[in-house]
């Protein structure tokens, strides 16, 4: 997978790194780079702030509760009870 290659991403536990793995899979990988305060809080450990960042985009207008349902999972780090 392409988000491999990016260096934070393998460094995030697994249930931050399924929120960017559905992020991928709704965007593209080159859209969710483009999300760069996201990385940047990501970098810094602040995933609360990642969380706001992703909220406030037209991505999240568009797919609705899926995105808060993706930020709270950003923020607590927890897998969804599916999984």
């Amino acid at each position: 997978m392409e988000l491999d290659t990016i260096p934070i991403f393998t460094r995030l536990d697994a249930a931050r790194q399924l929120v960017l793995a559905n992020m991928a899979y709704n965007l593209g990988v080159p859209r969710l780079k483009g999300f760069r305060k996201m990385w940047r809080a990501l970098e810094q450990g602040d995933y609360k702030l990642a969380a706001a960042e992703m909220l406030d985009s037209r991505w999240a207008r568009q797919v609705g509760k899926r995105a808060t349902e993706l930020a709270e999972q950003r923020r607590a780090g927890t897998l969804p009870e599916a999984c």
